[in-house]
């Protein structure tokens, strides 16, 4: 069966109330393909099973999404060496939420570990913290 798996970056706006409005915080979605091609593993951290909520760390296997024109525009061209856009950097922590089968499934930070290059990005190691 195959699952449409979403990384969407965020860029939180906020509304009229105060509060944010999610529909227009989205500053891109990543293209990572279906759920055959982006097996995406989670490791849940519990440091008191006797306190759900004493979690020490939620984060994911690295993994990796293709340097499609898509993708390097959201990430804002991080694969060129000393180019830096509002202070983006290769280690900046992005804000995102993950949809599987358009359901929000977690939110969280997403960081680009390493590029994987030639002369033109290939593909973007991740993690999902």
């Amino acid at each position: 069966m195959l699952i449409l798996i979403k990384i969407q970056v965020l860029d939180y706006k906020y509304g009229g109330g105060g509060g944010i409005d999610f529909n227009n915080s989205v500053a891109g979605t990543l293209d990572v393909g279906n759920s055959e091609d982006f097996p995406l593993s989670m490791n849940f951290s519990v440091a008191d099973a006797r306190n759900l909520n004493s979690r020490t760390g939620t984060y994911s296997k690295t993994f990796k999404i293709p340097a499609t024109k898509n993708n390097n525009r959201i990430l804002k061209y991080a694969y060129y060496e000393g180019y830096k856009l509002d202070n983006n950097t290769i280690s900046n922590q992005k804000k995102c939420r993950i949809e599987v089968d358009d359901t929000l499934f977690i939110e969280g930070l997403i960081q680009v570990t390493a590029i994987g290059k030639s002369r033109e990005p290939k593909y973007y190691s991740c993690v999902f913290y």
